[in-house]
């Protein structure tokens, strides 16, 4: 249904560069709505997604039970997100509210946003 949260779906990659015929679903954790952009998590089998309909979801493919989806107060289309390996934090850029928050997850995947920074909007 339209009211449905969304899911990640993934495909084997065979020897010869193509995908499985069949895929696995996976469930974003019980709130998040729609996963947008993925950041792999170094070192884990996890990635912090953003969720323009809460914030952000940590995705947990190691079975150890680590999903999150995350509400952030303020949020209005958080869309996309990278890594910074100097720093070891994420920062999610909310279109909708010009800002960049910059969001800290510790060694159990639990985050915490730790900075907000508005966007410079240039007009010509």
């Amino acid at each position: 249904t339209a009211t449905a949260p969304g899911y990640l779906v993934s495909w084997d990659v065979q020897e010869d560069g193509s995908l499985s015929a069949q895929h696995s679903q996976v469930a974003v954790a019980q709130g998040g709505m729609v996963p947008f952009s993925f950041t792999p998590i170094p070192k884990q089998n996890a990635f912090f997604v953003t969720d323009p309909g809460i914030g952000y979801d940590v995705v947990d493919l190691s079975g150890k039970g680590r999903d999150a989806a995350v509400t952030v107060n303020g949020q209005m289309a958080t869309c996309w997100s990278t890594y910074s390996p100097k720093t070891g934090n994420y920062y999610a850029i909310d279109v909708g509210g010009n800002v960049i928050r910059e969001v800290h997850l510790d060694g159990n995947l639990k985050g915490s946003v730790v900075a907000v920074r508005p966007t410079i909007a240039v007009h010509e």
